[in-house]
C-alpha cells in the first residue's frame, strides 16, 4: 500500500517534501529492496514527493531485430511493457536534484561506471547533466547521453530487443545487488 511506502520514504528522507530539503544528503542514504518491481514503485513515489522546479519525462524507443514474421507479434507498444533487469524503464520521470544510478559503463576514465551514483543538475532533450556524488570522482560534472541498450538473452524476456534510453534509474531506492 502506498501509505506504507510513503512512510518509509519519509523515515529515510524526512524532509523530501520540504522546500528547504538539501538534496546533498541523498548520497549517504538509500532504501534497499530485493525486487526491481519494489524499487520502481518506491522510486516513482519518491520522485513524485521530491520537490523540484524542473521535471522531465523521457520515453524510450524500443525495437527488435527479429525476422519480420516474428516482429508482428512484438510491436514497439509490447516491447515498451517489458522490464528487463539490466535496462532502464520505458518511461523515466526525473527531477533536478534527484539522485540517479548508472546501469552501464559509459566512460570509466571519467568515473561513469555501472553503479555510479549521481545527482541531476540539468535535464536536456538529448543529454542529462549530473554531478557524481560518490567515489573518487565525486563532484565531477558529466553528461549522460541516450544510448541503445540490449536486453539479456537469458530467457527473462520473450525476445531480445533494444531500448534507446538514458542508461540510468532513479536511486532513492536500489536493489540489494546495486547497493
Amino acid at each position: 500500500d502506498d501509505n506504507y511506502e510513503k512512510q518509509l520514504i519519509l523515515a529515510i528522507f524526512p524532509n523530501i517534501e520540504a522546500p528547504t530539503f538539501n538534496p546533498n544528503t541523498l548520497c549517504d542514504k538509500a532504501i534497499l529492496c530485493p525486487l526491481d518491481v519494489d524499487v520502481n514503485k518506491i522510486n516513482d513515489l519518491a520522485t513524485n514527493m521530491f520537490l523540484s522546479d524542473h521535471q522531465k519525462t523521457y520515453t524510450s524507443i524500443d525495437y527488435t531485430d527479429a525476422n519480420p514474421d516474428d516482429a508482428v507479434h512484438f510491436t514497439p507498444e509490447y516491447l515498451n511493457t517489458l522490464d528487463d533487469n539490466g535496462l532502464p524503464q520505458h518511461i523515466i520521470t526525473l527531477k533536478v536534484g534527484q539522485p540517479i544510478i548508472l546501469l552501464r559503463n559509459v566512460s570509466t576514465k571519467r568515473g561513469m561506471c555501472n553503479g555510479t551514483r549521481l545527482q541531476i543538475t540539468k535535464l536536456g532533450e538529448y543529454v542529462i547533466e549530473a554531478k557524481i556524488i560518490a567515489g573518487s570522482f565525486t563532484d565531477n560534472i558529466v553528461l549522460i547521453p541516450r544510448i541503445p541498450l540490449s536486453s539479456k538473452d537469458d530467457g527473462t524476456t520473450p525476445i531480445k530487443f533494444t531500448r534507446l534510453q538514458f542508461p540510468i534509474r532513479p536511486a532513492l531506492a536500489l536493489t540489494i545487488n546495486k547497493a
